[in-house]
């Protein structure tokens, strides 16, 4: 598939570029990990968060 060679490269390129933008813009710098969802996760589950009800959670980065 020689059109899979030319167009690959471009989108890892793409995705380097939209990473960078990404980055520029929040006000954290940092990707979300699976881990930071599994984290709020976690806690929503336990006693700490037992008055916590029909709340939107963003998890974005400050985005």
């Amino acid at each position: 598939m020689p059109i899979l060679k030319k167009v690959l490269p471009l989108l890892a390129l793409a995705l380097e570029q939209y990473n960078a933008w990404v980055l520029e813009r929040q006000c954290l710098k940092s990707r979300i990990r699976p881990e930071d969802v599994a984290d709020l996760a976690l806690f929503l589950c336990s006693d700490a968060a037992r008055m916590i009800s029909g709340q939107n959670i963003a998890i974005d980065g400050g985005w």
